[in-house]
Order: structure tokens, then sequence, then C-alpha cells
């Protein structure tokens, strides 16, 4: 499409055009061709001519199904190694001996072919080459870098970013798919659990949904995989180039994400409080939605690291979801009792920092449960009397009766209190401690990210 419009363009001016093997279908599109190999000009004329000539400068003919741009560039190569060119005494004639003003399509004369001394002994084509510098990787061949000045990294930030904004703007499925997968998650969400309600079984509904809202960065993991790649083999290629490094590349990679991350977990939130029964009031929804907000934007910063590590897609899925689902289960809802060690490690796992928030938000002080016959369970017998009094019934055991049934202290969840207790969460009221920490490694993750690609511009 863009070497359509080159073309329509060049109707009225002319087009230069640099391609290593512009596709078949694009060749016709190409009025004249310059092949030069060695530094040399080899041929220049039509781009018509350019094959039967180079098919009786090499004596071979290019096979019908070859994409003429490989035919010419084979031959370029064969005739430059040879220091050769495409000349008289290949039967067709020649118009020219060298590059002038008053000669080729421009000049008005015909196409510019070398003769074989000339072409052996022509100096190198008076264009000047930039200056180029050599990097090595340990698993690639030796690469050409453009030794130029970069722009500043404020610079370099803005023209990203706005880059970005268009290439996703551009995109409609990519934006919907970031903007409606964890809306539709508080949907599927909000089917299984709304209304939570104040009974006993409420207590474990509430715990099963703040758990599933530690899934959430599963989600972060599917945007990054969904987009990061891509941006990243062009980072990668314009990085080699010297354009700009890591840093204004992330930040802008993080500009773009943080602000959907951002509404997409007020939404949440939302839905979260009116859908699902969950505790409302606007400190609530904030909360619940910074909490939300960081998940996700954890779930990206793990999948970016691993996909400047690797560079098969698929392969980094599979690591990243590997971490992500350990991450998951240390969060606490699934795994109240962990040995120190783990308890150690978990100490830098974020989901740790958002579990304890929502379950302290969702847990609160003034919240009670009701406890009813129906919530005992297992009961068992006794032969005394004893009496147990609760906030929704009395029961009295009757002496010397073997058939009276009551439960044991703290069968029952009454309050939020009881429910952290039951959870293995520490009260923390406010949680201002927990939400710093959860910013802080929020931020840590992504730095981690941002060291990863600085090592693999660095390789």
């Amino acid at each position: 499409r863009v070497l359509d419009v080159l073309a329509t363009l060049a109707k009225d001016t002319c087009v230069i055009s640099t391609l290593h093997s512009p596709r078949s279908d694009v060749y016709p599109l190409f009025s004249t061709v310059v092949l030069v190999a060695n530094g040399r000009v080899v041929f220049c004329g039509p781009a018509a001519g350019a094959v039967p000539r180079c098919e009786v400068a090499a004596g071979d003919r290019c096979p019908t199904h070859t994409n003429p741009s490989d035919f010419l560039l084979l031959c370029a190569m064969e005739l430059g190694t040879r220091g050769e060119g495409i000349g008289d005494n290949d039967g067709v004639g020649r118009a020219g001996g060298g590059l002038s003003d008053n000669q080729g399509p421009a000049g008005g004369g015909g196409p510019i072919l070398l003769s074989n001394s000339e072409a052996a002994a022509a100096p190198p084509t008076t264009i000047a080459p930039l200056p180029l510098v050599v990097v090595t990787t340990s698993s690639r061949q030796r690469q050409l870098k453009v030794n130029k000045q970069a722009p500043p990294a404020w610079r370099a930030y803005v023209i990203l970013t706005h880059r970005a904004l268009l290439n996703t703007f551009r995109q409609p499925a990519l934006l919907l798919a970031r903007a409606l997968q964890v809306i539709f998650f508080a949907l599927i969400i909000s089917y299984f659990y709304a209304v939570v309600g104040f009974d006993q079984a409420s207590v474990q509904n509430r715990a099963g949904a703040m758990f599933e809202w530690c899934a959430l960065i599963f989600i972060g993991m599917l945007n990054a995989m969904s987009i990061f790649p891509a941006e990243r083999d062009v980072f990668v290629r314009e990085n080699l180039d010297g354009a700009y490094g890591p840093l204004p590349f992330l930040a802008s990679y993080s500009s773009i994400e943080t602000p959907f991350n951002g509404v997409c977990g007020l939404v949440f939130s939302v839905i979260m409080t009116y859908a699902v029964g969950m505790r409302g009031g606007l400190y609530a929804i904030f909360v619940r939605a910074y909490a939300v907000t960081a998940c996700i934007s954890v779930g990206e910063s793990v999948a970016v690291a691993f996909c400047a590590l690797v560079d098969h897609p698929g392969f980094a899925l599979s690591l990243v979801s590997l971490n992500l689902a350990v991450l998951n289960i240390l969060s606490g809802f699934v795994t109240v009792h962990m040995p120190p060690v783990i308890e150690a490690i978990n100490m830098i796992n974020p989901l740790h920092y958002m579990a304890t928030i929502i379950a302290n938000l969702e847990f609160y002080d003034t919240l009670h449960f009701k406890c009813h016959d129906a919530d005992f369970g297992m009961p068992y017998t006794t032969t005394g009397a004893s009496t147990l009094t609760n906030t929704s019934f009395n029961f009295t055991a009757a002496a010397n009766s073997s058939s009276t049934y009551y439960l044991e202290e703290e069968a029952c969840i009454l309050d939020g209190n009881m429910a952290l207790k039951r959870y293995g969460y520490q009260s923390c009221g406010a949680c201002v401690g927990k939400l710093v920490m959860l910013a802080v490694y929020t931020a840590a993750y992504r730095f981690v990210a941002y060291l990863l690609l600085v090592w693999r511009t660095s390789k």
C-alpha cells in the first residue's frame, strides 16, 4: 500500500527507495533499478530490462516462479565478487560509461551499463556512505549499526508515545481487547457471586471473589503478550540503528498501558460494589481500583521481563504463566499457613500485599455475619446443661440429655475480624503501609523489566 502511494507520487516527482528484496508484486512498480555490489554500480537502467541483461551477463535464466529482485541480487553479488559489470561484451550494447548528470532516465539517455574493465576500474559510488560501527551478538551474525546521534530521551519519549497512541487507535481489535477483558471478567465474577449477602456462606463467597481478583494478574499478562512482542521487535531494530534506548521505549509503553489499566480497574471496582455487593463508598471503590490496577500492571511487567529474555512468544508465555500461578497461589486465600522460607519469599510478592489490602477492605470491623441453625455444620452431643448465644439465636441444652446439639466456640464467623483471623490475615485498618509497599513492588517489577531490556540491548 505504501509503495502504491509512492508510485502514484512518482508520476510528478522523483522517488528514490532503497530496498533489499522487494516482493514480486512490488517490483513492477519501479521504473528504474540501480544494482550496487561491493560499493560499485553494476547496473542502472529500466526495471523491465534488468532481468534480461542479468540473464545474459550471468549466463543463466531467471526461473519462472522466482522473485525477479532475488535473481537480480544474486546476479549483482556474483558480478560484484568477480569485479565485473554488465557491459558491451554481452551483446546488448551500452549507453554510457558512468554516472553523470546527462545520462540515465533522469537525463534523457539510455541505461547506464559498465563494461567489464570499467566495472573493475570504476571508483566506488559517489554517494558518501554513512559511518558504520560493527556490533556483535552471541547468537546472531554481525550486524551494521548506523553511528548517528540519538535524540534526547525526553524527545524520543514524546515521539514514541505519539506513535504508540496512533498505533493503538489504528488497531480497534487490540484496543477493545485491552479495554474489555477486565470488564468482561468482572461480569463473569458478578454472575457467580452476586449477591454475596451476610450469612455464613457469604464469608467464603467474599474470600472466593477476592481470590479471583488476584487472577487479574493473568489479564495483565495477556494484554502484554498481545502487544509487547511486536513492539519489542521494532524497538530492537530501531535501537540497533541508534534511534533511542530502552528507557524512552518502556516509559512510552507504560504511559499508554497505565491509564487503560486505571480506568478498567475503576470500572471493575464499581461493578464489584453494585453487582456483587462488596463494600461500597468512594474510599472502598478507589482502594479496590488501586489494588486491581497494580495487579494488572504487575502481570504486564512479568510478561515484559520474560519477553525481553526470550524471543519466542509461546515459550515466553509458558514461563510467564508458571511464575504468575506461583504468585497467585502465594497471595494467601488458598494458603493460610506456609513454611517460613516461603513466607520470607512471599514478602516480595505484590499479590501478598494486594490480598492483605482487599481482605481488610472487605472484612472490615463493622461487618457482621448471621449464624443460623443450618450453619452449624457437624453437631455433637452433650450431657451437661450449656447455653450457646450469638447474634441470631439462643440455644439452651437440657440437663442430662444425650440428644442436644450445639457448636464449639467460634464455629460461626460473626464479624470481619473473625474472618480475617480465619484466613490468616492481620488487621491493619486503612493498611497505609501495605498500600505503599504495593506501589513500591509494582514499580520494582517494572524496573526489573527495564533492566532486562537494557541487558538485551547491550548483548
